[in-house]
C-alpha cells in the first residue's frame, strides 16, 4: 500500500456512523450549473420544496455560489426558509455527498477528506470541488484525515457497527486508484472509517456516471436489515446487475457473522432501456425524524413509501419530487450529506 496514505491511529477511537444517529445539520450545495440542470428554474423551484422539509426536522448548512449569492439569499428569505444558513464558496455542482468530508465521531469531530476527481475525471469543471471539504474544515476546526485515496461519500455505506457495503465497479475501477487492490482499500476502510467487515457488491446502474455508488444501490434501514434496489422485469437492462448484488448480500453476514434481513425495494421505470439513468429509491436521506424519499411521479412510487413506512415507522416518510434532480445525475442522498451530533 502507498507509504503517503495518513493513517489514523488505532488508539484514536472513532466510528463511522450510521445514518440514523442524531444529526446536528445536514449539508447541501444550491443547484446552479445548466449543464447538469437544464431546467434549472424547475430544478430550483425543487430544491426549495426539498428545503422546506427540514422545516423542524434539521438545520440545513447550504454553500451558495458567489455568483448567485445575493438572489439565492432573497429567495430563503422570501420562502421564510429560517433553518437555513448561507456558505458562500465557489464549487461547480450539487454533489455534496461526493466531494464534501465524510464525518466520524470519537474524541471529538473529525473529518475523513477523500480525494474528489470528478468521478475519473469525467468533468474537469467539477474538479475545484475538492476544495469544498478543506474550506468548511478550516470554518469548523474539525480533526482532520487525509487518507489520499480517490473516494466519493457516495461509494461507502455503514451500519454504524463496521459493516461497510461498497461495489468493486467504483472503487476497483481504474479511473480512480489504478495503484491500490483490493485489500489496500480495505484496509484503509479499517483505518480510517472503522471497518470490521467489508461486503463488495458487483455493478451499479446503467449509465450511472459514478461507477456503481452503493447509495444507488443497497441501503441499511437498522443495523441488520438492508434495502436492496431490486428490478422484477428481466427485459430491462438493469435486472442482471442488480440481481447479482442482491445474490451477494444473501449470502453475506454482519460484523458478528449473523445473516442480512434483505428487503427488495423497486426500480423506479423513470427511463426505459438504454436510456436508464441514475433514479433509485435508495437514493434517500434518513433525517432526525423524518424520510427524504425521492419519487418521479411513476407507478413504482407508491410502493416504495409503503415500504419505507414498514421499515422507518417511527420516522415520517416525506415524498420529495425529483425527476428534476435525477436528470443532472442523482437525488436526495447525492445531493447531502449529515453531520453527526456530537456533544463533549
Amino acid at each position: 500500500m502507498n507509504s503517503t496514505h495518513e493513517l489514523v491511529p488505532k488508539h484514536a477511537g472513532y466510528n463511522f456512523p450510521a445514518e440514523w444517529e442524531e444529526h446536528d445539520a445536514v449539508y447541501f450545495a444550491w443547484p446552479y450549473d445548466r449543464t447538469s440542470f437544464p431546467e434549472i428554474k424547475e430544478t430550483e423551484t425543487a430544491f426549495i420544496k426539498l428545503l422546506h422539509a427540514f422545516e423542524g426536522n434539521e438545520q440545513v448548512k447550504l454553500l451558495v455560489h458567489p455568483d448567485i449569492e445575493k438572489r439565492v439569499i432573497a429567495r430563503l428569505q422570501k420562502n421564510s426558509l429560517q433553518q437555513v444558513e448561507p456558505i458562500s464558496f465557489d464549487y461547480g455542482d450539487v454533489w455534496f455527498r461526493d466531494y464534501g468530508p465524510t464525518f466520524i465521531t470519537g474524541p471529538d469531530l473529525g473529518i475523513i477528506k477523500w480525494t474528489y476527481n470528478a468521478y475519473g475525471n469525467k468533468y474537469p469543471e467539477l474538479l475545484k470541488d475538492d476544495k469544498v471539504a478543506d474550506f468548511l474544515q478550516q470554518q469548523e476546526g474539525w480533526t482532520y484525515f487525509k487518507p489520499n485515496i480517490v473516494m466519493e461519500g457516495g461509494s461507502i455505506e455503514t451500519n454504524g457497527l463496521g459493516t461497510i457495503l461498497t461495489t468493486k465497479q467504483c472503487l476497483l475501477n481504474k479511473n480512480r486508484n489504478p495503484g491500490l487492490k483490493k485489500r489496500d482499500i480495505e484496509q484503509i476502510f479499517r483505518s480510517y472509517i472503522s471497518a470490521k467487515n467489508i461486503i463488495w457488491l458487483e455493478d451499479g446502474l446503467l449509465n450511472d456516471d459514478t461507477d456503481g455508488h452503493i447509495d444507488n444501490l443497497a441501503r441499511f434501514v437498522n443495523a441488520n436489515t438492508i434495502l436492496v434496489a431490486s428490478e422484477s422485469k428481466k427485459t430491462e437492462p438493469n435486472y442482471g446487475a442488480l440481481a447479482k448484488n442482491e445474490a451477494v448480500l444473501k449470502q453475506s453476514v454482519d460484523q458478528d457473522g449473523k445473516s442480512f434481513n434483505i428487503i427488495k425495494l423497486p426500480i423506479p421505470h423513470v427511463f426505459s432501456g438504454e436510456l436508464s439513468g441514475s433514479a433509485s429509491y435508495a437514493n434517500f436521506y434518513i433525517a432526525n425524524h423524518s424520510i427524504m424519499l425521492p419519487t418521479f411521479g411513476v407507478k413504482e412510487d407508491a410502493y416504495a413509501i409503503g415500504i419505507m413506512k414498514e421499515h422507518f415507522p417511527k420516522r415520517t416518510i416525506i415524498p420529495i419530487p425529483s425527476t428534476y434532480f435525477v436528470v443532472g445525475g442523482g437525488t436526495i442522498h447525492c445531493m447531502s450529506q449529515q453531520l453527526p451530533k456530537y456533544t463533549i
